[in-house]
């Protein structure tokens, strides 16, 4: 089970991947279904980015999987590796999500302010 960040990432970029592959369509196809932009699929692929919880969701839903399955290694192994389970990924999955999504708000605050000062 990938647990340091670049593990994660990678197996997120490996997996969209794998997933736009097996649904024989390219970037800008599964752009255009999510919504995002074709740049954001290449980059999130090319593991230069990392996802909103809003953008795993929709890549999620594009691909019809449930969105932690993006971000773990190898689907067959799901609850296999000893000392792994569902829960646990779901729980490292929280967590990851949780530090993203806190980020994210920390960014949109920090424009906000430089937005409010810089009009004054």
């Amino acid at each position: 089970m990938p647990t340091k960040p670049e593990e994660i990432r990678k197996s997120l970029s490996l997996n969209i991947k794998k997933h736009r592959k097996r649904l024989k369509i390219s970037q800008e196809k599964l752009a255009e279904i999510t919504g995002l932009a074709a740049q954001t699929i290449n980059d999130i692929e090319g593991g230069r980015k990392w996802v909103s919880d809003r953008t795993l969701s929709k890549i999620s839903n594009a691909f019809d999987i449930a969105p932690f399955l993006l971000l773990v290694s190898d689907e067959s192994t799901i609850g296999k590796q000893e000392g792994t389970s569902p829960v646990e990924l779901l729980s490292l999955l929280r967590v990851n999500l949780k530090k993203s999504v806190s980020r994210q708000i920390d960014t949109e605050i920090d424009e906000i302010f430089k937005e409010e000062i810089l009009s004054k």
